[in-house]
């Protein structure tokens, strides 16, 4: 098969999640046996899990380790998020892995993303990782990333906060332990700041198996500028990041609390690291592009710590909203919070499955409702204000690489 015809082949599977469950899945990690042969990091949490990922691998490599990294959502293509030492798999590795299986993935109606993450195993034990970061798709307990026969060589959970209420529960506690699945006996576990009901959840759930509790210590001294963060971790002085967003600072003292965990840190290595790291971003998180800034928070706390982050950064402005957003989001609590730096309030629909519609948006009484992110973009640039595109990870990822259609 081209590739082209194996990605039209996973677009029409279910990778949008309305079918959320893993006995298909068990009975093929039953016939096939596959489990990771390397130590890997597993990362769960409700924000931040992708660039708390990122950070912990960029600095495995910096250490000197062959580092593997799985990241989602993807957009066009899956091996956008398969990355072996910061490069994607190669199409044609893609493509044998896939078709190697690809009659068992029939067999067991596997969903996309199940048959992605068994692709991304298989890859990174074929090539022999020394080390491998791997970011939980949604939850913990039935998520594809979670193999019932391995045990991660650390566990890091960033943060609890009401998403996906229909899959994963309907309280923080229930949240929590959804996510917190993913630990095994005597498996260190690295949190970042917790609600208390979350904490306790966590707190149970190490003693329980034995394990150690990791607090990530918190980033102080922090000075933003619309250049980036400046801040301190602890005792430890002079670290950076390339964007002025809180929400970065926060993982990135996630990612070094972990880092400290593994084999090979050490304080020799501690400034290459800091540098290294400083400069590690993901699209669609508080990027700029002309006079769009692009956000991916898609929840109340990730939201809320969004604006800190403009009021620190730009001072007393305020910004045309294009808000988006999936159907199984706390939209009227999203939309109170931006409120305190909207001039203008849009939205629009996108081309997704799950995305609100029209008549989903009505009751945020916007200004205008837009079939498409294009459509409300070309209205927004009407107005002199920098636009703040948010609500939706997927389309702050799309939009960062299509530019800023000024």
């Amino acid at each position: 098969m081209r590739h082209g015809e194996i990605l039209r082949e996973l677009a029409s599977r279910d990778r949008t999640m309305f079918r959320y469950e893993r006995k298909n899945y068990d009975r093929y990690l039953s016939r096939t046996g596959l489990a990771p042969a390397f130590p890997y990091v597993h990362v769960a949490g409700s924000n931040g899990k992708g660039s708390v990922s990122s950070y912990i691998a960029s600095g495995l490599s910096q250490m000197g380790k062959r580092t593997g990294l799985y990241l989602s959502p993807w957009l066009q293509d899956p091996r956008e998020g398969i990355l072996l030492d910061g490069k994607p798999i190669p199409e044609g590795d893609f493509d044998r892995l896939y078709e190697e299986e690809k009659d068992l993935y029939q067999e067991f109606d596997l969903s996309s993303f199940e048959i992605v993450t068994s692709v991304m195993f298989r890859y990174f034990n074929e090539r022999k990782v020394d080390f491998a970061v791997i970011e939980c798709g949604m939850g913990g307990t039935i998520d594809a990333t979670n193999i019932p026969s391995a045990s991660p060589a650390l566990c890091v959970l960033t943060s609890v906060a009401l998403e996906h209420t229909r899959f994963l529960g309907k309280t923080v506690e229930e949240i929590a332990e959804a996510k917190l699945d993913i630990l095994r006996k005597g498996v260190p576990l690295v949190t970042g700041p917790l609600p208390p009901r979350a904490m306790r959840r966590a707190e149970i759930r190490v003693e329980t198996l034995g394990s150690r509790l990791i607090l990530a210590k918190s980033a102080s001294n922090i000075s933003i500028s619309d250049l980036g963060c400046a801040f301190d971790i602890g005792e430890e002085t002079g670290f950076f990041v390339e964007r002025p967003s809180l929400a970065q600072v926060r993982d990135f003292a996630i990612a070094w609390a972990a880092l400290r965990e593994l084999p090979g840190f050490g304080a020799s290595r501690t400034e290459a690291l800091k540098k290294r790291l400083s400069s590690v971003s993901l699209p669609g998180r508080f990027e700029q592009r002309g006079r769009l800034l692009i956000d991916g928070a898609h929840n109340p706390e990730a939201v809320s710590l969004l604006v800190r982050s403009l009021g620190a950064a730009f001072p007393r402005e305020k910004f045309s909203v294009l808000f988006l957003s999936f159907r199984d989001k706390e939209i009227e609590r999203e939309k109170e919070v931006l409120e305190d730096v909207a001039s203008r309030f849009v939205c629009a629909s996108f081309d997704h499955p799950r995305s609100c519609r029209p008549e989903d948006f009505k009751r945020l009484s916007p200004e205008r409702i837009f079939p498409s992110p294009e459509d409300a973009l070309s209205y927004l640039f009407r107005f002199p204000e920098r636009i703040l595109v948010v609500g939706s990870l997927y389309t702050a990822m799309r939009l960062s690489k299509e530019g800023n259609f000024e």
